[in-house]
């Protein structure tokens, strides 16, 4: 009777631990990380020969039982990156547990800003961040661009490395510091060298920002979710829309209605799509939102649309805005794109069955401009301002208002115009 409840207990946890040892448990992830992206992948070897790739994988093998989870992780990623698309990808950042710096940076043309902090270190917020123990920010740059997913320009590799500069365990595994737990951070503030210790943590932590800019409009009640809503831009004729994330296309459909309902009873005559910070999802969403919008003639198509990006509007979202440039002609303003039109599109995924580790990779080929390898280049280029950030505005938008608030007065003064030569 004893063997029998002890074959039992072997017969329950076999399922459980595949009867495999760690190194063998990695050993098969890695072959089904190699077989889902030769299997799905549209074109995996475009940027790296499947040789190369094939020299990658056996090495990362070879020494599974050398290194640490982590580690692995991070040599995943690194050969992810090697495939050279803005989809295909180790989606590390997944990982709920995941220890991270509390502070966010953001890159400022080469200089890096403190727009984030804990409460405890809020004399720091705005200084100019230059170093982690040892590294420079140009040395952390260079080492953290091999490991960042999610890259498909210079724009999107910019705002991955702010993003992935905060992951503790990724900065060790990479030897840029030498604990997990707690680090140096050498700042700024004039002339000023400040260094603080930061210690890592597995929460998500509130941090002190800068005052959220509030657009100079009237929210409309009930209008969309919280990331996709309108609202009417104050003392003008003008609507915004906020498309800062993809709904459901049954969401889009009634959002759709509800703003061309709005637009035609409201007589409205310019259109503002702020798709800035949107990270993408299902573009016919977006396709959907624009057949709505062509059905509203009180717009001004020929002059009164406008769309908004930046580097973080990536994937559909760069998709859609370069589609609402060709279907509603839209004047196009803000920063270069973190995505290109051109190239490998449409994110799928698969997971590694022992670690459960989320793979992505790229299932089309959309080919929207003329020049491959490139960002959406807007038709008016607004660069963030720091000085406007830091003032609780949005220099970006407010080019826009102030290029309504022209068009309106030229429209006026036509009208003046018209009716003295009648």
């Amino acid at each position: 009777m004893k063997y029998i409840k002890i074959y039992l207990l072997i017969a329950i946890f076999l399922p459980a631990y595949g009867w495999c040892d760690r190194g063998q448990n990695w050993s098969n992830d890695i072959d089904s990380f190699y077989n889902g992206l030769v299997s799905n992948h549209i074109n995996p070897f475009s940027k790296i020969s499947e040789q190369e790739f094939l020299d990658e994988i056996s090495i990362l093998k070879r020494d599974v039982e050398s290194i640490s989870d982590t580690k692995i992780i991070v040599e995943l990623m690194k050969i992810a990156r090697k495939i050279g698309d803005g989809h295909t990808a180790v989606h590390f950042h997944n990982d709920t547990d995941l220890k991270t710096f509390p502070i966010e940076l953001y890159d400022d043309s080469g200089t890096w800003r403190v727009i984030g902090i804990a409460e405890e270190n809020k004399n720091i917020l705005g200084a100019q961040f230059t170093h982690i123990g040892k590294y420079n920010i140009e040395e952390l740059k260079k080492t953290l661009s091999k490991v960042v997913q999610f890259v498909e320009n210079e724009n999107s590799l910019q705002q991955r490395i702010s993003q992935y500069i905060r992951y503790s365990e990724l900065l060790f595994e990479l030897g840029l510091i030498d604990s997990e737990e707690i680090s140096t951070f050498t700042f700024l503030k004039g002339q000023e060298k400040i260094e603080i210790e930061l210690q890592s943590t597995s929460s998500d932590m509130e941090l002190l920002r800068y005052q959220v800019y509030k657009p100079k409009l009237e929210k409309i009640k009930g209008a969309g979710i919280d990331a996709l809503w309108y609202g009417m831009v104050l003392n003008s004729n003008a609507i915004y829309v906020k498309f800062g994330q993809y709904p459901s296309f049954e969401q889009m459909d009634k959002f759709g209605q509800n703003l061309l309902n709005y637009i035609n009873e409201n007589n409205v005559r310019q259109l503002i799509l702020d798709l800035r910070g949107n990270w993408g999802g299902d573009f016919y969403v977006g396709v959907w939102l624009a057949y709505y919008l062509n059905l509203a003639d009180s717009i001004d198509w020929l002059n009164g649309v406008y769309t908004l990006v930046d580097k973080d509007t990536f994937s559909a979202a760069t998709i859609n805005a370069t589609q609402f440039k060709q279907l509603l002609n839209a004047k196009i303003v803000g920063e270069p794109t973190g995505s290109n039109p051109n190239g490998v599109q449409d994110m799928g995924t698969f997971e590694l069955p022992h670690s459960g580790l989320m793979i992505s990779y790229s299932k089309r080929v959309f080919r929207l401009q003329g020049k491959p390898n490139e960002p959406l280049i807007p038709d008016v280029k607004v660069k963030y301002s720091w000085e406007s950030y830091i003032a609780g505005e949005d220099n970006i938008l407010e080019w826009v208002l102030n290029d309504v608030k022209k068009s309106e007065a030229n429209a006026e003064a036509n009208k003046g115009f018209h009716r003295t030569s009648r």
